[in-house]
């Protein structure tokens, strides 16, 4: 018997409710296994976030699902209530945002934050995650307002808010394109090794494909709304097959992105 992915996106179409015959994101399909890490590539306005929007039920309102499925391990998600929908959030699923700025609430302390919508979270936990996303004082950290940290303190705190609930599925909408590239580094490396050790699923959405390199089992390129080439990581980056991919490797930071791949000694200390 096949087995039955952890998210299966089917024949999804999105776009405007004003303006239906307009598609963003249009006829897209791909799955995600548990504990696989998947990427999403592709330029601003490829409609890679507000796939991933739709999967978490946060797309604009002024935006809606027009066609196709989304599927947790078979169910349906848009066709649940709006409870089962939270309790799936709360339990299943967890997401990072671009820009912890905006996405944390500035007038909370951090602490506060990441035992929101928790039940029955201890202080020793929310010590311990912030111990897991190296946080260097976890006490202090907990008693933080957002603005008292410097960005890639938000981003692992940002992670700690994700991560504690152990979540089967983590989405990473681009979380390190505010960073430098030191910090960027930490963030992927500290990601990847969380969803490794709780045995968590990644879909990451990014436009570098050195991310894409260092981070993911295997590569969607979205380019207008729809899925261009879909692949193993290392098969897409050394041999693409589509026009738009071929175009991304060679306007890359990295031109030759595959040397990104984590090395033996790197995946050793893992």
């Amino acid at each position: 018997m096949e087995k039955t992915p952890l998210l299966s996106v089917r024949n999804l179409v999105i776009g405007p409710k004003r303006n239906p015959d307009l598609r963003l994101v249009d006829d897209v399909s791909f799955t995600v296994d548990s504990g696989e890490r998947v990427a999403i590539v592709g330029e601003s306005g490829s409609g890679k976030s507000l796939t991933c929007f739709s999967v978490m039920g946060l797309l604009d309102p002024t935006l809606q699902v027009m066609g196709g499925d989304i599927r947790w391990e078979g169910d349906s998600v848009l066709g649940m209530s709006g409870a089962q929908h939270r309790r799936l959030l709360r339990t299943e699923m967890s997401m990072v945002y671009q820009e912890p700025l905006t996405a944390l609430n500035p007038l909370m302390p951090i602490g506060r934050q990441i035992r929101e919508g928790v039940p029955r979270v201890r202080d020793a936990d929310v010590i311990r995650i912030l111990e897991q996303v190296g946080m260097r004082d976890p006490a202090r950290v907990v008693r933080a307002m957002p603005h008292e940290l410097s960005g890639g303190m938000r981003q692992r705190a940002m992670i700690a808010m994700a991560m504690i609930r152990k979540p089967r599925l983590l989405i990473a909408d681009e979380p390190t394109t505010a960073l430098d590239v030191t910090i960027e580094y930490q963030v992927l490396k500290l990601m990847y090794d969380l969803t490794h050790e709780m045995d968590t699923a990644l879909l990451f959405v990014t436009h570098d494909l050195g991310v894409v390199a260092r981070l993911a089992d295997r590569v969607i390129v979205m380019y207008r709304g729809e899925i261009v080439e879909e692949g193993e990581t290392a098969a897409v980056l050394q041999t693409p097959e589509h026009p738009y991919t071929k175009r991304l490797l060679a306007a890359s930071s990295v031109a030759t992105a595959r040397t990104l791949v984590l090395t033996e000694d790197e995946e050793g200390e893992r």
